[in-house]
């Protein structure tokens, strides 16, 4: 195995192993959510009614979930997916569901 790959798999296992969502797993990124709603305003877009997104990358839904919030609050439908390398976070996020 070369150095690239063997760093990569460092990186993965890292992710994946376990311990580093279980430190995490009550981690918010409310603040996400209003540099989101800033840039939009300073940008003067606006969402539809209806939005669908995804994020690659999402651990446990720190960002989702305060970002779900703020769009039922805007009186948009939203369908957020999340996506992640590490099966434990995901299920730290189902779980938080």
């Amino acid at each position: 195995m070369n150095q690239s790959s063997n760093n990569l798999t460092q990186v993965s296992d890292h992710y994946t192993s376990g311990a580093y969502w279980l430190e995490r797993q009550n981690s918010d990124s409310t603040y996400k959510v209003r540099l989101v709603e800033s840039l939009l305003k300073k940008s003067q877009l606006s969402l539809s009614s209806t939005l669908k997104a995804a994020e690659i990358g999402c651990g446990q839904g720190a960002f989702l979930f305060p970002f779900a919030n703020y769009l039922e609050n805007q009186k948009i439908q939203c369908n957020l997916l999340g996506y992640d390398i590490s099966s434990q976070a995901i299920l730290i996020a189902k779980e938080k569901k």
